[in-house]
């Protein structure tokens, strides 16, 4: 075998022609430089973004349709780097593990940012990752991310109908005037929106300490986005550029024609009146099993045609006022209340409406049960959190439990937001919230927020006032002439309709939205409109639970103590591997949590005396014995060499030469159960007690 010699090493120079550059200044931030094409290149498309210290990879990559393709495949990826603020991984194995919450809020934010701005054939399966790769503290990292990911789409090979500029605010109350104000990334925000040049997408997010009017809300959110009308027209302008590289997406399933389609009509319109959904669906399925026969086309196509009549007579009916289910477009669901069905959570209710049934339990805790939280410049527990689970069976589905899904997530997040606000912690504390859907047919969620009243209500921790939730439909003509609002909309209509917005709120103001859209962009006045109505829906309903409010039956107390130990004993009272604390727990029948921060004690049971007992030990062992201290001692056990003695949550050993002896065996004179004086005479090299009984007063 005869090898090709090498030819001498060189070096030449990557042409870089591709790379376009474009900046863009937003009012109150510094100038954004996104660059395009430079790096990531095997994704479609790649944009590098600068913004002071703050540096973002968008990678977008977009792939053949799925083989089932009846929705829009968009995955949305948003991922932290801890490099980005200097730090190494907190986990044990140092490196990055699965999506945090946090992460996968905002991955969920420039999702329904995106999504309502796609062409409504596109089937491709899209992938649009954004990194955050070094972080300046004092920048809107939220907002930055759905701009650049909007940037991407808007650039792309995708029919989108972009740009967008997202924003995470917070809202300045000083003056008579609420004015919406870029959120730095070292700090919580309030308010997520995403602004199109015609009107608003998306908005998420709830008060964090005033909740805001309806009105003053609006207002403030909209003079920001006219603030940023500049911004929005230089990005416009830029992506126009790349309007010619746009390749539409052509659906190979159409709808067919066909005599039977128009035999079914008044068939199809009495099953979707159908009041019960389980009811409903077995008639609209039996009418396309038949129509798979008679029509002899591709299943999928028939299963097309008959989604697109029913969602066309459903569409018309709402707009001629007429809702599914007979109610008034304005029309609540009656509501349904039972509490204290779980006995031995702190606070339980279930809540019904309709189709729609969540048990929505509380349960009390230590400061160190709750979860804890790390973003990029902050950490901590909060006093109340809220988990959402939606299993199969709600919606008549066969699906394996697994790890919360990303909806699951975000609707305990939104929950959590909203009564936050309203929510009056307790010292050493923590209280959990848990909806479970048993059965679903739209807004669960909101019905999950007026369960969450009255559970914490009877758990002892009622809110500063009470919050209801409301989720408002929209339903347009195809020329957006005409528009009706639907008040608690059902699952139909979330699925057929053009919006679902989830609006919570008290008597005094808005606690959280979320909006969802599937228009694109939406006006001022609806999303105005939409807000006033659900404020009048919050009065109704604050009017059917307030009488709910107060505790049913004997709730399951809770008494809590505290106590701060010495730092140098935490590992004390701990014990190996947590055998003391876990004895004292069993003993006493308590829970026990210790902040090493500040080195707390706390002690949570149902019995009051009990929880004395269990803080008392935890002070005798978290307290330094000074020298020189007398304490009447157990003997336990007694031995050649000495007495062993326990006092006080203390135990340890009277050398023999420190006994007292009346002639004989020193110990023969000390017996199992009695008594006996000793004093501290100090610690040895090991930590142990120096105990004599010679030194003492008896």
């Amino acid at each position: 075998m005869q090898l090709t010699k090498l030819s001498p090493i060189t070096t030449c120079t990557a042409d870089q022609s591709d790379e376009t550059q474009f900046s863009v200044k937003m009012k109150g931030a510094p100038e954004i430089r996104f660059t395009l094409g430079q790096h990531a290149p095997q994704a479609d498309l790649s944009i590098w973004v600068e913004q002071g210290h703050t540096r973002l990879l968008v990678a977008l990559t977009v792939g053949p349709p799925p083989a089932h393709a009846d929705f829009r495949p968009l995955t949305v990826d948003y991922l932290e780097r801890p490099s980005a603020v200097g730090n190494m991984p907190g986990n044990f194995q140092r490196r990055e593990l699965r999506q945090s919450d946090h992460e996968i809020r905002v991955s969920r934010l420039i999702d329904r940012a995106l999504r309502p701005l796609f062409d409504a054939e596109e089937r491709r399966e899209i992938h649009l990752v954004v990194q955050v790769l070094s972080v300046d503290s004092k920048i809107d990292l939220v907002g930055l991310a759905i701009t650049s990911a909007g940037l991407a789409a808007s650039c792309s090979q995708l029919p989108f109908n972009g740009p967008i500029l997202g924003a995470s605010l917070i809202l300045d109350n000083e003056t008579d005037v609420l004015d919406a104000i870029l959120c730095p990334a070292s700090q919580d925000f309030e308010w997520v929106m995403t602004a199109h040049q015609g009107g608003l997408v998306m908005i998420e997010g709830g008060a964090n300490e005033h909740l805001s009017s309806a009105k003053d809300l609006v207002h403030a959110l909209k003079s920001f986005v006219d603030e940023q009308q500049e911004a929005l027209d230089a990005l416009a302008g830029f992506a126009q550029q790349y309007a010619d590289q746009v390749k539409p997406y052509h659906s190979p399933i159409e709808v067919v024609e066909h005599p039977a389609f128009d035999n079914c009509l008044s068939d199809l319109a009495a099953a979707l009146r159908e009041q019960d959904k389980r009811a409903r669906e077995q008639k609209y399925n039996l009418i396309l099993d038949t129509l798979k026969r008679e029509v002899g086309a591709e299943p999928s196509a028939v299963e097309l045609t008959l989604w697109s009549l029913a969602r066309a007579y459903l569409r018309a009916e709402a707009l001629e006022g007429r809702r599914q289910d007979g109610r008034a477009l304005h029309e609540m669901r009656p509501y349904q209340f039972k509490t204290g069905v779980l006995p031995r959570s702190s606070g339980s209710a279930m809540v019904t409406r309709g189709s729609t049934q969540v048990l929505v339990s509380a349960v009390q805790g230590g400061h160190s049960d709750s979860p804890s939280y790390e973003t990029l410049f902050n950490q901590g527990r909060p006093d109340l959190f809220c988990h959402y689970n939606f299993p199969g069976y709600a919606t008549h589905q066969i699906r394996q439990g697994r790890a919360p899904n990303r909806r699951e997530i975000g609707h305990g997040l939104l929950i959590q937001r909203a009564l936050t606000p309203l929510y009056q912690s307790k010292r050493g504390k923590s209280l959990r919230v848990l909806a479970d859907v048993l059965s679903s047919d739209g807004s669960s969620s909101m019905a999950s927020v007026i369960g969450a009243n009255l559970a914490l209500a009877q758990a002892g921790h009622h809110l500063s006032e009470p919050v209801v939730g409301v989720s408002i439909g929209l339903v347009t003509e195809d020329d957006l002439s005409k528009a009706v609002l639907l008040m608690d909309i059902t699952g139909d209509e979330d699925y057929y309709g053009d919006m679902d917005f989830k609006v919570v709120g008290s008597r005094n103001g808005i606690s959280a939205l979320q909006l969802d859209n599937k228009l694109g962009a939406l006006s001022w006045e609806v999303i105005d409109e939409a807000i006033e109505a659900a404020s009048s829906a919050h009065a109704l309903l604050l009017d059917e639970i307030e009488p709910h409010l107060e505790p049913f039956g004997a709730p399951v107390e809770r008494f809590t103590a505290h106590i701060e130990i010495s730092p140098k004993l935490i590992g004390r009272v701990i014990g190996k591997q947590g055998e003391t604390l876990k004895a004292a727990e069993r003993e006493f029948n308590v829970q026990i949590s210790i902040d090493k921060g500040s080195s707390q004690v706390n002690v949570i049971g149902e019995d009051e005396a009990k929880v004395q007992l269990a803080l008392q030990k935890m002070k005798a062992l978290g307290t330094p014995l000074k020298n020189g201290e007398e304490f009447d001692a157990n003997i336990d056990g007694v031995k050649d060499f000495g007495v062993f003695v326990s006092f006080d949550h203390h135990s340890g050993l009277v050398h023999i030469s420190q006994l007292r002896s009346e002639g004989g065996d020193a110990t023969e004179h000390y017996k199992v159960g009695e008594s006996l004086k000793v004093k501290v005479m100090g610690v040895d090299q090991k930590g142990r007690l120096k105990l004599s009984h010679l030194a003492t007063q008896a």
